[in-house]
């Protein structure tokens, strides 16, 4: 196997600290709103369906993805819950 270059390392090392970051950020924003939810009084189904479809459009719901974990998880829920209750 080749040498590699003394700078590729340290950028790989780098990158991979950043996705092993942003992971855990990710899994502490789920955490956060799924006890948010379930404070809420939402059921552990509405809570799944939040969280496995977070980046999922709602029929021409227009949303903005750009923000973060915990926001979608929780603005899903909620909006499904009106869409449940108006019998959309």
């Amino acid at each position: 196997m080749a040498a590699q270059p003394r700078g590729y390392w340290g950028l790989s090392e780098s990158e991979d600290s950043q996705s092993r970051f942003e992971k855990m950020m990710e899994q502490r924003e789920i955490n956060m709103a799924t006890r948010v939810l379930m404070c809420e009084g939402f059921t552990a189904d509405e809570i799944r369906d939040a969280v496995q479809n977070r980046h999922l459009r709602i029929g021409s719901w227009p949303g903005y993805y750009a923000c973060n974990t915990y926001y979608l998880i929780v603005g899903r829920a909620h909006i499904l819950r009106q869409l449940q209750l108006s019998d959309f």
